[in-house]
């Protein structure tokens, strides 16, 4: 991932963490791997189960070249 990219995997992997109630962002990532698009204007951040784990895909969108927090699907189990 570019450096850019990077910015809002930190910043997802931390909403991440904090919605879990974990201290690090390891944990909250064990099992996933991450996923980043670009959409209008956006750049946004998923955490896909890597198989055979179950479950939905957090999702956090970015508005592209801010921090600020556009769009977020992370009431997932």
């Amino acid at each position: 991932p570019s450096s850019e990219d990077q910015r809002y995997i930190q910043l997802a992997t931390d909403a991440w963490a904090n919605k879990q109630g974990l201290p690090s962002a390891d944990e909250a990532l064990a099992g996933q791997q991450i996923e980043v698009s670009h959409l209008d204007g956006e750049t946004c951040v998923s955490f896909v189960m890597i198989p055979p784990g179950v479950g939905g895909e957090p999702t956090y969108c970015y508005e592209r070249g801010t921090s600020n927090l556009t769009r977020k699907m992370d009431d997932v189990e």
